[in-house]
């Protein structure tokens, strides 16, 4: 068993091709997770990502506060708090935030997806 503490070593970051978005690693390598990861991540108003996929991870996205608008190639949900939306391997979609303020949210991938921000190796 390992308990999962945010600290220094858990740096906040902007991921790569994200807008208005930071994401802090809860659970992930450095405390030993093999199959899976959960950070923390806060979009700002306006904030996304191009349409994109994870080719052989299961994505969850559980929002805490605020609410995120998923769009997929067939179909867009709008989740609220205390809500989860399952986005399967090579399954498309654009998360953004529409408002009216921040939405804060737990990302979780498994297994993990590559590849690791240089930070946070």
């Amino acid at each position: 068993m390992k308990l999962a503490k945010t600290s220094p070593e858990s740096p906040v970051y902007s991921p790569s091709g994200h807008l208005r978005m930071s994401r802090r690693r809860l659970v992930w390598e450095k405390i030993g997770a093999e199959y899976v990861e959960v950070s923390e991540a806060e979009m700002e108003v306006g904030g996304g990502k191009d349409m994109h996929s994870h080719e052989n991870s299961e994505h969850i996205l559980y929002v805490i506060e605020g609410k995120l608008r998923v769009k997929g190639d067939k179909e867009e949900v709008e989740v609220e708090k205390g809500m989860a939306v399952l986005i399967s391997p090579g399954e498309l979609h654009l998360p953004y935030n529409p408002g009216p303020g921040k939405a804060v949210f737990l990302v979780i991938n498994a297994p993990p997806i590559p590849p690791r921000p240089k930070e946070l190796k």
